[in-house]
């Protein structure tokens, strides 16, 4: 196993510990075990997601993975929920994974939508000199399997749905009431969805760092007029991911603003279908 020091987690436990992490995420617990990681997301009352985040049921508790960056806020924000509940909040632990196959058992876990790679939380990782090789082809991976994770700046942006939770069976509708839930589950059902998750090929050479605004080549004659059609999530070598506008598909070319002073904006590349995307072939 090696680490993954962009990634950290949580451990809840404690008699109430299940119940109340079912109270507060978008997927449904019910069922779970220890075999599996399974992607969700910890919205607040409007239904805008505050973390995406991995969830394992263990035999003592609940585990949550998150990026190190928003591990201590949404920490902190959790435990104002706990008021009246028998659970504890432990310190951040560290994140380990590698590729399958690797022994899966209740420390070793594998993600529910890419049993390729596995996962455990507070294991001491054993880095290879390539680290950094094995690290981009992780980020890489969540890249191309629609894994969005937020930096804290995207925090309290996007409904569950702009994110591709459900395509990760992260969303349930059936469920009971968690935060947000009301107001996800209305758009869901009015069909109301403006903005949803994409997969970018880069054409152009950029970095691209998250929140940055995308706009239609159409829009390259008028900087600053229009309105963005989306922004980037995150960017890993020659592929990002981004929320757009739900018209969007396959095939559009977006573009972004051209550093000063040049001025207009830059064709970056276009959108493709994630379930097509090509994954790179893992470092050893």
């Amino acid at each position: 196993m090696r680490s993954l020091s962009h990634l950290s987690a949580i451990s809840i436990t404690g008699h109430d510990a299940l119940a109340f992490c079912q109270s507060q995420v978008t997927s449904d617990l019910t069922g779970l075990g220890p075999e599996k990681w399974h992607a969700s997301a910890w919205c607040n009352a409007k239904g805008q997601v505050m973390a995406v985040i991995l969830i394992r049921v263990g035999e003592s508790g609940v585990e949550w993975v998150m990026p190190t960056t928003q591990i201590a806020s949404i920490a902190n924000a959790l435990s104002r929920y706990t008021i009246g509940r028998q659970v504890s909040i432990s310190e951040p632990q560290r994140v380990s994974g590698d590729w399958a196959p690797l022994k899966s058992d209740n420390a070793h876990a594998r993600l529910a939508h890419d049993l390729s790679r596995v996962l455990c939380v507070n294991e001491i990782a054993h880095d290879k000199p390539d680290d950094q090789a094995f690290l981009t082809d992780w980020r890489e991976a969540d890249l191309k399997t629609g894994l969005a994770w937020l930096c804290p700046e995207l925090s309290m942006r996007f409904l569950p749905q702009a994110l591709g939770l459900e395509s990760l069976s992260g969303l349930s509708y059936r469920k009971g009431c968690y935060p947000g839930q009301e107001v996800i589950a209305k758009v869901h059902y009015r069909g109301q969805l403006k903005h949803h998750l994409v997969l970018l090929a880069l054409t152009h050479e950029a970095t691209l760092l998250p929140d940055t605004p995308l706009y239609q080549p159409s829009d390259a004659s008028a900087p600053g007029a229009p309105r963005p059609c989306g922004v980037v999530i995150d960017q890993v070598a020659n592929h990002a991911l981004a929320v757009v506008r739900s018209r969007l598909g396959p095939g559009d070319r977006l573009s972004i603003d051209a550093p000063e002073p040049s001025g207009g904006r830059t064709l970056i590349g276009h959108v493709v279908d994630l379930a097509s995307a090509p994954h790179r072939t893992p470092v050893s």
